[in-house]
């Protein structure tokens, strides 16, 4: 958790000494700490904690400093306990109280075996999920909104086939992430295959992720996100080869000879239409080969900001080793400003950090 200073409390009975309330140096323990805490997180919150602090009882240390933080501090409460217990009313007013604290957020729980054996809701959240949202868990005012377009589309031929790609997503999570440590708003509009990928951030108050299929999908969900979108970072592999849908199943002596291939609508070419001057666009090219003159002639067909050239193979051309796709590191050109301002190898990591370090001039 780099860069937060994070009182973490362990909501669970714990005995009272004098020393955690002792004045030192002439500052009383829990208001210093109260202070000096970013932010503030009970995991996990018992029906007995949640009572204590909606009625402002205090058992310890940390309920103690719950009740002298500051309204701005951020505060987030990972509930636990037995189903009949997180449906007793008590329970459900004393948290309802409790979201009336400005600043303050308490997580869904989960369903599954709970410590007492039974099993039903109540269950505390995974560990990894818990530490996900606790390391991107906004500390600022917002700074703008960005919207990730990621993962494959399909182009449906009937009821049972399509085409696509192998993209993972994998460059839009890395993206997602880079943007939430910085404090801004991400919606994401993310292949069905991809959306597992943002399981993470399921719960994160600045993030909403947007499922889409067909090419369709994902132009509809970029039109309805995007009015209000500081940046678009489009690296969807939208397919652009379609059909002429045929209901069914076409039979296999109906194939050949009968499919008509048609070009697909090209999103990020029909966003670039409605781009305000405020706007920064980022956009994605997969080539098998990247040249200059390659991504000379992508930028003029669809003139963005930045234009990310990724080298791309599949692996059925390549004696099975797929490039780019579906891998945490690629080969990438960047092109910009009529020139070429990057060209190297780079998981999709320091992608991020890249594409940030470059948008951040527009965005601060």
């Amino acid at each position: 958790f780099l860069n937060k200073s994070i009182f973490f409390y362990l909501g669970i009975e714990a005995l009272v000494s004098e020393d955690d309330f002792k004045l030192e140096l002439g500052v009383i323990k829990h208001i210093e700490m109260a202070n000096w805490c970013d932010l503030f997180v009970i995991c996990p919150v018992s029906a007995n904690t949640v009572s204590h602090l909606a009625c402002g009882i205090t058992k310890d240390l940390g309920t103690t400093v719950f009740l002298a933080l500051p309204e701005k501090t951020p505060k987030i409460l990972f509930p636990a306990m037995n189903t009949k217990m997180l449906d007793n009313s008590i329970i459900i007013q004393n948290l309802d109280r409790l979201l009336t604290i400005p600043n303050l957020s308490i997580l869904p729980t989960k369903h599954g075996e709970l410590a007492c054996g039974e099993t039903g809701e109540g269950k505390l959240l995974d560990i990894e999920h818990i530490q996900s949202i606790i390391s991107l868990w906004p500390l600022s005012k917002t700074k703008g909104k960005v919207l990730i377009s990621t993962g494959a589309s399909i182009s449906p031929l009937d009821d049972v086939r399509y085409l696509t790609n192998p993209a993972s997503g994998k460059t839009g999570l890395e993206m997602a992430e880079k943007f939430l440590k910085k404090g801004f708003l991400v919606s994401v509009i993310a292949g069905t295959g991809s959306c597992h990928l943002f399981e993470k951030f399921k719960h994160h108050p600045r993030f909403k992720l947007v499922p889409a299929q067909t090419n369709q999908d994902f132009l509809e969900a970029t039109k309805e996100e995007m009015s209000d979108s500081n940046l678009f970072i489009s690296a969807a592999a939208i397919c652009d080869i379609g059909f002429d849908y045929k209901k069914g199943k076409i039979k296999k002596n109906q194939l050949e000879g009968s499919l008509y291939i048609r070009r697909t609508c090209d999103v990020l070419k029909e966003m670039l239409k409605y781009k305000k001057p405020s706007q920064v666009f980022v956009g994605f090219a997969a080539e098998a080969e990247l040249s200059f003159e390659v991504l000379e002639t992508k930028w003029e067909s669809k003139k963005v900001d930045i234009l990310v050239g990724t080298e791309v193979n599949s692996g059925t051309s390549n004696n099975g080793q797929a490039i780019g796709f579906k891998a945490d590191q690629a080969n990438y050109k960047i092109y910009e400003n009529n020139d070429i301002s990057f060209s190297g190898l780079l998981s999709k990591s320091q992608l991020s950090d890249l594409i940030y370090e470059k948008v951040s001039r527009w965005l601060n």
